[in-house]
Parts: C-alpha cells; structure tokens; sequence
C-alpha cells in the first residue's frame, strides 16, 4: 500500500519458514541461481509460512507522466552516483 500523503509505502512478503532456519539457501542473485532456486522450492516445504511486515519512507518523489518509457532507462547498478539519494 503507498501512502503518498504521509510518503509511507506498507508491504508484506511470506516465505516458508525453512528460509528463516537456513537462510544462506536462499541468499543468491536469483537471476544466477534461477535452477538452484527452483529445486529448493520444489523439494519445500511450502508450509508453514512466515509473514514479514515491511514499512519504509517515500524520499523522493516526482510525476514523469503517463506512458513515460524514459523513466526506467537502466539497470540500478548503472544509475549515476547519488541518484538513490535523492530527497525532496
């Protein structure tokens, strides 16, 4: 949920509650480890299941428009230095 009138954004992520018991399993750039990642799910268990909250602040904010395709031009590993800085 995104509240951009208090600049508050509230999410929720589960997981299976091995992830938590052995959480190096899990800690790989999944791009890399896409079949690693996989046979762990698969092999499970699914259930039961740990719910996180998450909460963070909104810092920076601004209105590109609708349909804008230059918004996301890059990869964040090649944003210029100090753009996720950025408050207002």
């Amino acid at each position: 949920m995104y509240d951009v009138g208090k600049r508050r954004i509230h999410g929720t992520i589960s997981f299976p509650q091995w992830i938590a018991k052995t959480p190096k399993k899990a800690i790989v750039h999944e791009n890399e480890h896409d079949a690693e990642m996989q046979a762990l799910r698969d092999a499970g268990p699914t259930y039961p299941t740990m719910v996180i909250d998450e909460f963070a602040d909104i810092t920076f904010m601004e209105d590109c428009g609708a349909n804008n395709d230059t918004v996301i031009t890059c990869s964040s590993t090649d944003l210029p230095a100090g753009y996720a800085a950025r408050k207002n």
